[in-house]
């Protein structure tokens, strides 16, 4: 009886056994775990996916520790913290970067905001004024993703994550850059943890071109998703600076007056700052000079790289560095017929034929002035000017100009242009003020072009020819000054009071009242 009991039960559990989908062993699943992290390592989101799938009923601590990186990369940070939690202390390896700290962050982070849902982007914000950046970041975001599948051949098929930080403290928590590391380089946003991590224009005194530097980041995470970590901090930041005015342009990148006179002045002074000292990271350089002087170099190179091959063989490098694993020789070869080095000494004498302009002023439009960092001081930006003259009659003008004497102040302004020519934008931007305020808008919006061209991210500029075309009754030319103010410092609210004015004028009272609403919104209407 018991014997043929036993029998019973023992066919009884082969049948069972049968019916039963297969369970990882212990083995399997750690070595697929393992394996998943270092798809995440390389950026490979969907491969990874397909193994979170497969360990999705296993919960043995690696597996655990796998799956809350997995969503923590997501964007899902509740759930990831859930199978951390799980994990306990359990981590691959002692030498393997701990991504709990920056989970914890990032779920503090995002406490407090709301969400808004594209096609392919998810933007997550404060509620109040950052409510003003959604619309524009999903507009800008969804135009760079259609137009970098294109260059670049590839688009993640999942939405992605954006992340609006009100405070910089709270990008130093999430990427892990020190707050000095973020002031000193200037650092604004982060690509990181497959997710893009984006300050707010507030946490500047001017703001910064926040649309660019969403494409920026933007693609960072698409180079990264296309060739895992293959590509080398050099040549990231050299293809984002040129596409990171895809969304509005075609690829080719901007290179500034200002930045021309830079690369000018380190070639002069053989201060280049080489390669190597770009790695690991752009932000850890000394000096926000350091870093527009490297993203300067690396841009132009990326230029002349694409005045070779075009974004075809862009799109090539980036392949045949995934293909050869990251020797970036073999890539270089591979596409152009010469290393790292050949591209390094041919760059240079490309720029040494181009006849780089050093501008005899130092006007550092590339610079962030972070709040909290002290005031802007006028008196030293004059001082910065080389020509004695030319700084004297600007000096004066300035001094008649605060004390109400605009006509005195025209009449010096235009003794220093004379001296230090059209394209100082500190000078000509008080001339305009000091033309507006006599009501002359034609010769202030004259005054501004050559100004328009040397300096394009600057803020003032804009609102003023903006200020001076509302008053010439050309509304409709008017508004491409604001939307670029509005790309920089959209919390500024001269930019909707004058988009109000505009609107109105074009009778488009939907827009009209949009600017007004948006006024409300920061306390101003």
């Amino acid at each position: 009886m018991r014997s043929g009991g036993m029998r019973r039960f023992g066919l009884l559990l082969v049948i069972l056994a049968l019916l039963s989908p297969p369970a990882f062993a212990a083995d399997d699943a750690a070595s697929l775990a393992l394996k998943g992290l270092k798809l995440l390592d390389n950026w490979q989101m969907e491969r990874a996916g397909e193994i979170a799938e497969k360990l999705a009923d296993d919960e043995s601590p690696g597996t655990l520790y796998f799956l809350g990186r997995y969503h923590f990369e997501r964007g899902d940070y509740e759930t990831a913290l859930d199978y951390l939690n799980g994990a306990g202390d359990w981590k691959p390896s002692a030498r393997t970067p701990d991504y709990a700290p920056f989970l914890r962050a990032a779920f503090d982070n995002v406490k407090r905001m709301k969400r808004t849902q594209s096609e392919h982007f998810e933007i997550r914000f404060e509620p109040g004024k950052d409510e003003l950046l959604v619309e524009a970041a999903i507009e800008t975001l969804e135009k760079a993703r259609a137009a970098l599948a294109e260059d670049l051949g590839y688009a993640p098929p999942e939405r992605i994550v954006v992340e609006f930080y009100p405070r910089l403290e709270m990008l130093s928590a999430g990427s892990g850059l020190s707050m000095e590391a973020l002031r000193t380089s200037g650092t604004i946003a982060v690509c990181k943890w497959n997710r893009l991590m984006v300050s707010s224009p507030r946490v500047a005194v001017y703001g910064y071109a926040w649309r660019d530097t969403l494409n920026h980041e933007y693609v960072h995470l698409v180079i990264s998703r296309a060739a895992g970590d293959t590509i080398p901090i050099w040549l990231h930041e050299g293809l984002a600076k040129m596409h990171e005015l895809r969304w509005r342009r075609p690829p080719g990148g901007e290179l500034t007056p200002s930045a021309e006179s830079l690369l000018a002045r380190a070639f002069k002074e053989n201060k280049l700052v080489t390669l190597d000292e770009m790695h690991p990271s752009m932000a850890l350089l000394p000096s926000q000079d350091h870093a527009a002087l490297a993203y300067t170099q690396v841009l132009t190179m990326i230029q002349w790289l694409h005045g070779l091959k075009g974004e075809g063989g862009l799109r090539a490098l980036v392949q045949a560095a995934r293909d050869e694993e990251g020797d970036l020789d073999r890539a270089f070869l591979k596409v152009y017929s010469f290393n790292v080095r050949g591209l390094e000494l041919n760059w240079k004498q490309a720029m040494q034929r181009r006849h780089l302009k050093e501008l005899d002023y130092d006007f550092d439009d590339y610079k962030i002035l972070f709040a909290g960092s002290g005031e802007p001081d006028p008196e030293a930006e004059i001082r910065k000017i080389k020509t004695k003259r030319g700084r004297d009659y600007m000096t004066l003008g300035k001094l008649l100009k605060d004390r109400r004497h605009p006509e005195a102040a025209v009449a010096e302004f235009k003794k220093a242009t004379a001296t230090l020519g059209p394209a100082n934008p500190l000078l000509m931007n008080y001339l305009a003020d000091s033309e507006l305020e006599l009501g002359h808008y034609q010769e202030a919006y004259h005054g501004l072009q050559a100004v328009l061209a040397y300096a394009p991210n600057y803020l003032p500029s804009h609102l003023r020819a903006a200020q001076a075309l509302t008053a010439l009754n050309r509304p409709a030319d008017a508004l491409p000054h604001l939307e670029t103010a509005f790309a920089i410092n959209p919390f500024d609210p001269r930019v909707y009071k004058l988009m109000e004015t505009c609107y109105d004028k074009l009778g488009l009272k939907d827009k009209a009242d949009q600017a007004r609403r948006n006024l409300e919104r920061l306390g101003e209407g």
